[in-house]
């Protein structure tokens, strides 16, 4: 038990610079991190050192897309500006900017239950791709203006999935190719490297090209997401092993 308590403790002291995370990964255990720090510093009253982190953390926080952090900050500076400061201006900055992200967080939940229902149908039902379409079809209706909307991480990755059953369920693996396409193309623009979608996506490409029997394109989709991954991990083995595959369908035997 106090091997345990002290193991936890150390979580926080884990250097995630020295390891093989991308710059979104370290992004969001630093900023975590350091969002302790501002509510620790809060409580003890150091209310300025307190703001100053709190200010340079939502820059942050903002452009690596994490929205909730980002409204758990705004909704922090609020009260300060607005009770202890008494600055105006700044309080109906921030009280505007919890507002958007805010709506923009129930946009991200709503994504995140349709996906979840989706997928929670697929495994009960595995033989019922019919009603694993038709759901696909009406829960990417529902998303479609969030979408269209907004343009954050965790948003656009289960639009994105929804988006991708609508194929995946009927076997269309030329529209699954297309669609990935435009997810990686999205992906590959945030100003950070979003790994896990850019994974996805590419695989669900390798798994089409393997279909459809087309060497060139799925061994681009492999080299893309074997770079990513660390050798010897079970999805470097998985990628290596589709790979084969794809590599005997397409009569590729060298």
């Amino acid at each position: 038990s106090d091997i345990k308590g002290h193991l936890i403790d150390a979580v926080l002291d884990i250097n995630t610079f020295k390891s093989d995370f991308s710059d979104y990964q370290r992004a969001y255990y630093e900023c975590h991190k350091k969002w302790v720090v501002v509510r620790i510093l809060a409580g003890m009253n150091a209310s300025i050192s307190a703001m100053e982190l709190a200010e340079k953390l939502l820059n942050k926080a903002i452009k690596f897309d994490f929205t909730f952090l980002s409204m758990d900050i705004c909704s922090f500076l609020r009260i300060q500006y607005g009770l202890r400061e008494s600055n105006s201006a700044k309080y109906k900055s921030m009280n505007e900017a919890f507002k958007q992200f805010r709506t923009l967080y129930d946009a991200e939940c709503l994504a995140e239950q349709l996906y979840t229902e989706l997928m929670v149908l697929f495994v009960n039902n595995k033989s019922e791709n019919a009603n694993i379409h038709d759901q696909a079809v009406s829960s990417y209706n529902i998303i479609l203006p969030y979408l269209e909307e907004f343009k954050s991480y965790k948003l656009q990755m289960y639009g994105y999935l929804i988006g991708l059953a609508r194929h995946t369920s009927i076997k269309d693996y030329e529209n699954v190719i297309a669609y990935c396409n435009e997810a990686i193309v999205f992906f590959k623009d945030r100003p950070y490297e979003a790994r896990t979608p850019l994974q996805i996506f590419h695989y669900q490409n390798l798994i089409s090209n393997i279909q459809l029997g087309q060497f060139l394109e799925g061994q681009v989709s492999a080299n893309e997401c074997l770079r990513f991954l660390k050798e010897g991990t079970f999805n470097w083995f998985k990628y290596q092993e589709l790979f084969i595959s794809l590599s005997f369908h397409s009569k590729e035997y060298a």
